[in-house]
């Protein structure tokens, strides 16, 4: 996993981004080690705090957007909801068939 980690209107501390880092990794353990995982955090005013995520997953992006009252709030919900993207991306492309046209002999 490849994780970046910004903030708009608030300093990501290295404790932060430890805590994103782990929380995250168990999603991602789910999809291939190459991916992409883009964390943007900011906080809107004093009590709202936003989480969004993008994970560039072969063939789809997966985005998911929360928010809390804290940044770690908002981080455990955003995984949450990642968490359950990831589960349907994976039973879809195991369930769907390959669509390539057959061999010819």
């Amino acid at each position: 996993m490849q994780l970046l980690v910004r903030g708009k209107n608030v300093e990501v501390s290295e404790e932060l981004s430890s805590y994103a880092e782990t929380k995250l990794a168990k999603v991602t353990e789910q999809l291939p080690t190459e991916v992409a995982v883009e964390l943007d955090l900011s906080q809107e005013g004093k009590s709202q705090s936003l989480a969004e995520v993008s994970v560039f997953a072969k063939g789809q992006t997966l985005r998911a957007s929360e928010g809390g009252k804290t940044l770690r709030a908002a981080i455990d919900q955003v995984d949450a909801n990642l968490d359950r993207q990831v589960v349907r991306y994976r039973e879809k492309r195991r369930i769907e068939p390959r669509r390539r046209a057959p061999h010819h002999e």
